[in-house]
């Protein structure tokens, strides 16, 4: 018997075998679950009392067969608004897939009309749920839902770019990004941090291409925004 933790805001995982008198805790920031690595630890040290195999057989794993046109409807991206990341759902090869902001993917297997299982590295169930054409659920064994809410793409112009070029200021950090626009994408620069491009959400709020830039929303008068990541809320910049 074992207890699991996970903390998403940091993407942390702790694993008690109180039987075993053994631990296995998992430190990261930044990057995606990795639960799995605690589990696959675990098996070093109790493989010969592990009643599952460490790692899910996925070819015997009962899944439903649905039509290309019923894969096609949960197909698109997906916003995160707690942490300020997207998700796609793509079909590729009759598969639907689930794409990471740096590219990654994974293939999600269907066991119902709407749930499907997500193949990943060892044991670790991920579970994601359609509910309608709107929201997309995720969830890692016994954690708390992550939920996700499809988005239709946004565009912006040059022209309206043009508003938030310049030099904004975070006086938390002491450092200054600056703001441009290249090949039509909004791009902040740093001497230290380097180039990061963003792409449009939806109006005022922008995703970022690198982990410590996940999403900022422009205030209204577009002279300042808030930068939020995974263990970020409302860090401030300001135009000067």
């Amino acid at each position: 018997e074992w207890i699991t933790h996970t903390d998403f805001s940091s993407t942390s995982s702790s694993f008690k075998f109180r039987e075993q008198d053994f631990a296995v805790i998992v430190l990261s920031s930044g990057i995606p679950y990795n639960g799995y690595l605690g589990m696959q630890t675990a098996n070093l040290f109790f493989n010969d009392q592990y009643t599952e195999p460490a790692t899910t057989d996925f070819k015997n794993l009962k899944t439903k067969k649905l039509s290309n046109a019923q894969l096609q409807k949960y197909t698109g991206k997906y916003w995160n608004e707690r942490s300020g990341y997207s998700r796609v759902i793509a079909l590729k090869d009759d598969t639907l897939r689930y794409v990471r902001s740096n590219g990654s993917e994974s293939a999600l297997l269907p066991l119902t009309d709407n749930q499907f299982q997500m193949m990943v590295p060892g044991d670790d169930k991920i579970l994601i749920s359609f509910s309608g054409k709107t929201q997309m659920e995720l969830v890692i064994g016994e954690s708390d839902p992550i939920i996700s809410t499809r988005i239709e793409s946004y565009t912006y112009n040059n022209e309206a770019l043009q508003a938030v070029v310049g030099t904004f200021y975070c006086k938390a950090l002491n450092t200054v990004y600056e703001f441009s626009i290249e090949a039509g994408n909004l791009t902040a620069t740093n001497l230290k941090a380097g180039k990061v491009s963003f792409k449009p959400v939806k109006e005022r709020l922008f995703e970022g291409d690198k982990w410590f830039f996940g999403s900022i929303l422009f205030d209204k008068d577009l002279n300042g925004f808030n930068l939020q990541i995974e263990d970020v809320r409302k860090l401030k910049f300001i135009k000067i």
